[in-house]
């Protein structure tokens, strides 16, 4: 999965943009830049145009058969070279996904608690997220590489909440069931691995607030357990 520009495929950006590193690497410019794809970005462009709210249109475009034949940069201080040593090519589906934009959302509703615009954000991420999911359940998708969706090269989305939604979706379910009541992990049988490709500090406090949100699942497993 990864994280997509509402605007055109990101080819020469820095590496720390997700989108931009796995162009680098593989087809997935070529994929993005395709007919097929231009209704992804025109959608996206219309619903900017008529909203501009930050939550952006929930389309996406899924690319399979993806050729990657490169690693990353043979020097991890570069910030320029378009990758490094060339590789056996593979084949990898990709599924772009467009974050809500923290930084517009906060900034078109300055008039809200920053606990309420973090809120609106959670609500919209969650969907947005558990649709990506889907998407790769439908197409028979088994291993995943998922990352931390909008937090990256510049993303205001917080480390904590887009742990917590992962943790919620795959692993130990949320309190959103009818009345309030414990809902199991929609997906959580869904894959046979998932990774994380969370890069550099963010790989820490994204992984400390996965397993906190597991700590607290299975503490209200327990409540729940000592009440029946």
């Amino acid at each position: 999965m990864s994280d997509a520009s509402r605007k055109k495929p990101r080819f020469l950006s820095s590496n720390d943009d997700q989108e931009g590193s796995i162009a680098r690497l593989s087809s997935l410019a070529v994929n993005l830049s395709c007919p097929a794809a231009e209704e992804f970005y025109t959608e996206h462009q219309h619903f900017w145009t008529q909203d501009g709210s930050g939550f952006h249109d929930r389309s996406m475009v899924y690319s399979p058969g993806v050729v990657v034949f490169r690693t990353e940069s043979d020097d991890p201080d570069s910030t320029e070279s378009l990758g490094g040593s060339f590789i056996p090519p593979y084949l990898v589906d990709v599924l772009s996904v467009v974050p809500v934009n923290v930084a517009v959302v906060r900034s078109r509703y300055s008039s809200v608690s920053e606990r309420e615009s973090d809120q609106a954000v959670r609500r919209s991420m969650k969907e947005r997220m558990a649709r990506a999911l889907r998407v790769f359940e439908e197409r028979g998708n088994r291993h995943l590489v998922l990352g931390a969706f909008g937090c990256i090269a510049g993303g205001l989305n917080k480390l904590d909440i887009v742990a917590d939604i992962w943790a919620e979706l795959l692993v130990c379910g949320d309190m959103e069931g009818e009345g309030g009541s414990k809902r199991a992990a929609r997906f959580k049988d869904s894959f046979d691995t998932v990774v994380f490709a969370v890069p550099g500090r963010s790989h820490k406090l994204f992984r400390d607030a996965f397993e906190m949100r597991l700590f607290e699942g299975d503490l209200i497993d327990t409540l729940i357990s000592d009440s029946d």
